[in-house]
């Protein structure tokens, strides 16, 4: 534990005075951002918050390029009072070293400061209402830039390729500000600039995508050391609010997309990103703001869709970790997986008769307001951990025998193979297996049992046969290991 976490156990918060907020809000309006950032770094301390116009101007120099377009200020007239003239070099440089320094303090606070302190300055769905406008300096050329993260709805928002160069507020010689949307930072501030893009994560944005993980992770850190569960409220926060009075999030498909969008990179650190970030996603699901099916089945058929090949399948899933929440979310995802390319027995013989046409039934008149709302919406809860808790509990081991023990159909729709149903069973096992040990003596027993008599290993020989090859064989092996069932 870092001294910032220590000290942060025993100290509370208190706002930045006033008289340093505007130390730094001087050296910034004088667009020495490098200096500045080094004073907001000797200023940091576990008992006072950042500014949250320090955060957000912080956030935008981060999102620049490191080859930031270089454009000289018009030069002033005559008339021109010093006032007006500083507000005339809105289009001064971001040099590159200002941009790392913002980087590594932005880290630096993570070390410092409550996840909560940092957070406030994030666009989000949830309200706003604490942050008081009123107390951002926005006299210097970067605030008014940086203001227009405020106008973002999520964070997300802000990974998208060219966000700094929209949005933008031009400020002119007479010290008038105006904000810009949809136009290119070469009508705004910056000259050359490249058009509007359309990749999930812009390449300058990792960095960012990087920190902002970093901070709901040490949310999820301080919510578990508080109440015992593991979540961030901050990330929750990021997903669209539900309609209707529900409390349960089911539209994912943004951060999803940044998930995919992540394992889609080369690079390997950012592959990582995308882990964590299913990680953080999952946990969610601990919670009864997320319904754990709602989110395996979106997930789901988002995997599918995105992905062609089997052993990326097999890879993501791999990389998940060991957490009892990856564990969870692994046995329904397997669960689904082999339910949709098996067949049960008892319809073996049914295959390949076509059914016959029955018609369709007329559809219920919809209820304004409610169309988008789940079907079983989840009351307000309480404020207590065990209120916030998710009542979700694993399927009967009888359940996942007769999914892991069925059989193959004659035909695999794509993108499976023999190859992800034998990892599908093998996964499923070893996830239901690892969970035991945290269920009730009550819930044990029964696996215990099935070990006991003879019906797992019975199970599992018909899941790995031996003409499955090698591969089957392997697997079977492990789990005889694994369970300590003699061969």
């Amino acid at each position: 534990m870092s001294p910032g976490e220590k000290a942060r156990e025993t100290t509370e918060e208190w706002e930045l005075p006033n008289h340093q907020r505007g130390l730094v809000d001087d050296i910034v309006e004088e667009s020495q951002y490098e200096a500045a950032i080094a004073v907001l770094s000797q200023l940091r301390s576990p008992q006072y918050k950042p500014a949250v116009s320090h955060i957000r101007q912080l956030i935008f120099l981060s999102l620049h390029p490191l080859g930031s377009p270089v454009v000289e200020p018009e030069p002033s007239s005559v008339t021109e009072t010093p006032k007006k003239s500083k507000l005339a070099k809105a289009a001064t440089s971001i040099d590159a070293k200002d941009i790392v320094s913002a980087r590594d303090l932005l880290t630096f606070l993570i070390n410092t400061n409550s996840p909560e302190a940092l957070g406030r300055a994030l666009p989000s769905y949830a309200s706003q209402e604490s942050i008081q406008e009123a107390e951002e300096h926005l006299d210097s050329p970067l605030a008014k830039q940086a203001a227009c993260l405020k106008n973002a709805k999520h964070c997300w928002e802000l990974l998208e390729e060219n966000f700094v160069f929209r949005n933008q507020v031009v400020v002119s010689p007479k010290g008038k500000s105006k904000l810009r949307r949809n136009h290119s930072i070469e009508e705004a501030i910056f000259s050359g600039s490249p058009s509007s893009g359309t990749a999930v994560v812009a390449d300058e944005a990792w960095p960012f995508l990087e920190w902002l993980i970093s901070l709901f992770e040490k949310n999820e850190d301080v919510s578990e050391q508080k109440d015992g569960l593991r979540y961030s409220p901050l990330f929750l926060e990021q997903l669209p609010l539900p309609r209707g009075g529900s409390v349960t999030r089911w539209d994912f498909s943004i951060v999803i997309n940044v998930i995919l969008y992540s394992f889609e990179q080369e690079d390997s650190r950012r592959q990582m990103i995308g882990f964590r970030l299913m990680k953080l996603l999952n946990n969610l699901s601990n919670t009864i703001y997320v319904e754990h099916p709602l989110l395996v089945n979106s997930v789901y058929k988002s995997l599918l869709v995105a992905l062609s090949d089997p052993r990326h399948l097999q890879d993501i899933l791999s990389g998940l970790g060991a957490s009892p929440s990856c564990e969870r979310f692994k046995i329904s995802f397997y669960m689904k997986l082999l339910g949709d390319v098996t067949t049960p027995p008892a319809s073996l013989q049914q295959a390949n008769i076509r059914p016959r046409p029955q018609t369709r039934p007329a559809p219920k008149p919809r209820m304004l307001g409610t169309s988008d709302v789940p079907k079983n919406p989840v009351p307000e809860p309480s404020s207590s951990p065990q209120g916030v808790a998710s009542k979700y509990i694993l399927p009967p081991s009888t359940e996942v025998l007769q999914c892991v023990e069925a059989p193959r159909p004659q035909f695999l729709p794509k993108p499976f193979d023999d190859r992800l149903i034998f990892f599908a069973k093998f996964q499923l096992v070893n996830s239901f297996a690892s969970l035991q040990e945290l269920q009730s003596p009550e819930v044990r027993l029964e696996w215990d049992r099935s070990i006991q008599d003879g019906k797992v290993a019975a199970c599992l020989k018909r899941a790995f046969p031996p003409e499955g090859g090698d591969e089957a064989s392997m697997y079977l092996q492990m789990l005889h290991e694994t369970l300590r069932i003699a061969t």
